[in-house]
C-alpha cells in the first residue's frame, strides 16, 4: 500500500470517525485534518440545556434548594458542558466567593476559567472523580455542603462517596444528553461508502449510543473496527459489547490524547 493512501486508495491517510457532540466536533475535526486523517462526524450524544428555573438544586433527593454559590463550601463542575449550560442562562457572571472551586477536566478548567472563575486546585490525572477526590482542596479543607454541578444522569460516584464521608452534598443538573436521529443515508456513508478506518470514543454513553445507532444492519461491521478511546473504562466496556479490532486508550487528556492514539495505533497497524 503506497505511503499516504488508506486502504481504500484516498489520499491523505487513514479516515477517522468522531462522535463527539455537534458543538464540541469542531476542534477535534481540525486536529485531526492538520494530522493529516480525514475526518468524518457522526454525533452519537446530543447535549441541551435544562432550565436551572425549573430545575433547582437536588438535596437529599428532593428538587427545590436555591442555587447560590454562597450556600456552599465547595462547588464542583464535572463537564465542559456543566459550565456552558449554566452560564448561558446566568443574568450575572459566576464570582467564586468563599467557595473552593474545583473541576474534574482540564476542558472544564478552561470553560472555568474563561468565565472568570479561578480554581481552588488544578484537575489532576487521570481526570475522573477518583482523582479528584484526592485532591488537597478535599483532603485539608473544613467542608460540610458540596454541589456538584452536572448533566443528568452519569455516574454518582462523587456524589456516594462524598456523602459516606460525611458531607452534604446537592446537585444541579444543568443539561441533559439524548441519542441524536442519523439518517440511513448517513450510516451507509460512514459504514459501506466510504468506510472508516477507526472511531473515536469520548465517553461511555457515547459508546452504547454508537452500538444503537448501528443497529442490526451495521452492527457487524462497527464491531471489527479499531478504536481510540479516552479512558481505560471505555475500552473495558467496548470488550464487554464484542469490539474485536485495536482499542487505542489516550494516554494524556483531550484532543492531541486522542490524536496521539490514533497516530500510534496507525504505526502499529502499518508496521513502522
Amino acid at each position: 500500500m503506497p505511503l499516504g493512501e488508506n486502504r481504500n486508495g484516498l489520499p491523505g491517510g487513514v479516515r477517522v470517525l468522531v462522535t463527539r457532540p455537534e458543538k464540541q466536533s469542531k476542534a477535534l475535526l481540525l486536529q485531526l485534518e492538520q494530522a493529516g486523517y480525514q475526518a468524518e462526524h457522526l454525533p452519537c450524544i446530543g447535549i441541551r440545556s435544562l432550565s436551572i428555573q425549573n430545575n433547582h438544586v437536588i438535596q437529599n433527593g428532593v428538587r427545590g434548594g436555591t442555587f447560590d454559590l454562597a450556600d456552599f463550601d465547595m462547588v464542583v463542575f464535572t463537564s465542559s458542558n456543566a459550565v456552558e449550560s449554566l452560564h448561558e442562562q446566568l443574568t450575572l457572571p459566576l464570582k467564586n466567593g468563599s467557595c473552593a472551586i474545583l473541576a474534574v477536566g482540564p476542558a472544564t478548567a478552561s470553560a472555568l476559567e474563561n468565565r472568570g472563575l479561578t480554581l481552588t486546585e488544578s484537575p489532576q490525572a487521570p481526570f475522573n472523580s477518583e482523582a479528584l477526590l484526592k485532591s488537597a482542596t478535599l483532603c485539608n479543607r473544613n467542608l460540610q455542603n458540596v454541589l456538584i454541578i452536572k448533566g443528568t444522569g452519569g455516574r454518582d460516584f462523587l456524589q456516594k462517596t462524598l456523602e459516606k464521608q460525611g458531607l452534604r452534598v446537592s446537585i444541579l443538573e444543568t443539561y441533559e444528553r439524548y441519542l441524536p436521529e442519523i439518517s440511513e443515508s448517513r450510516l451507509d456513508h460512514v459504514f459501506l461508502n466510504s468506510p472508516v478506518d477507526i472511531v473515536t470514543i469520548t465517553s461511555n454513553e457515547t459508546l452504547k449510543n454508537l452500538v444503537l445507532l448501528a443497529g442490526e444492519q451495521y452492527r457487524r461491521l462497527l464491531l471489527r473496527l479499531p478504536l481510540a478511546v479516552s479512558s481505560p473504562r471505555a475500552a473495558d466496556l467496548a470488550k464487554e459489547i464484542g469490539f474485536q479490532n485495536t482499542i487505542a486508550i489516550a494516554e494524556a487528556p483531550g484532543d492531541l490524547g486522542l490524536v496521539n492514539a490514533i497516530s500510534n495505533w496507525k504505526l502499529s497497524r502499518d508496521g513502522i
